[in-house]
């Protein structure tokens, strides 16, 4: 009688369940793979959404505090930073000179030379910024001209904040320094015996007969400095030079006491930059 095996059929079944048992495992680990990415980025993502605000802030907060840097800069050079058509200084070396440590792959753009006012002083615009997380269009920085974009955060510094803030200060000078002068003369008309009218305080003797103190002459401009002005304001060294460190400068021998009638006068004035001057003229209180 003839028998079959089943030893082989075994066999061949159990090594079936082999490979099955395989298969749902390497499924299993996928599957478990797959859940683990998941909740990666889940995490991932969540940790993002609650960072991206803070990470934003300190980046304002540096942002801000590197614009109070490029004001002092900025007022410290302002001439130097007015000469030409273009900004004189890189954007790299703006932040080393401006003492502004570079975090946060910081940026800058400059504008194109501006001007502003009656005396149209030049200035530039400073953009300083963080690029984009991705995600968004990078800033752009074309012809003197920035677009935020998908900026990470980015804040403006005008130079015309610290051109103003000269001006006005180099404005005050003058008026102040013909206010002591004026007041100067006045004392010297009151003190003098005769109070006579054809005395010229703001002119030396040595320039005319009716003359009187001891301010040089200067028939076209002369600096301040050096000309004998504290004989009438006291201490003159705070009206040397302006706000910017230019020179003031003084005329007082047109006209003077020996070819016109009062008031006698001294003129003021002092270079902007740009080139214009401001120029401001007092006249010798009566007698």
């Amino acid at each position: 009688m003839y028998l079959r095996s089943t030893t082989a059929k075994s066999a061949r079944f159990g090594a079936q369940t082999t490979d099955e048992q395989g298969i749902a495992v390497l499924l299993l680990v996928v599957t478990l793979g797959l859940v683990a990415v998941a909740v990666i980025y889940f995490i991932a993502a969540d940790s993002y959404s609650v960072n991206v605000p803070e990470v934003t802030a300190r980046q304002q907060k540096y942002l801000a505090q590197a614009v109070q840097k490029l004001n002092r800069y900025y007022r410290a050079n302002a001439w130097a930073l007015s000469q030409g058509s273009t900004f004189p200084v890189s954007s790299k070396s703006l932040l080393t000179q401006a003492d502004i440590i570079p975090e946060y792959n910081v940026q800058v753009c400059i504008s194109n030379r501006k001007t502003f006012g009656t005396y149209q002083i030049p200035y530039y615009d400073i953009w300083i910024y963080t690029p984009s997380r991705g995600g968004g269009n990078e800033p752009t920085c074309s012809d003197g001209n920035f677009v935020a974009n998908g900026a990470q955060a980015s804040t403006l510094y005008s130079g015309e904040e610290a051109q103003s803030a000269l001006l006005s200060n180099t404005e005050n000078q003058l008026n102040r320094l013909g206010t002591l002068l004026v007041q100067g003369a006045a004392a010297a008309v009151q003190g003098g015996a005769s109070h006579d009218e054809d005395v010229d305080y703001f002119l030396s003797q040595q320039c005319s007969p009716n003359g009187s103190g001891n301010i040089a002459c200067a028939g076209s401009w002369s600096d301040t400095s050096g000309a004998g002005l504290s004989s009438l304001i006291g201490s003159a060294a705070a009206f040397e030079i302006n706000a910017w460190g230019q020179p003031i400068q003084y005329s007082n021998e047109s006209p003077n006491a020996d070819d016109a009638q009062p008031p006698y006068t001294i003129s003021l004035r002092t270079e902007l930059p740009g080139g214009q001057y401001l120029q401001e003229t007092f006249d010798q209180p009566d007698s």
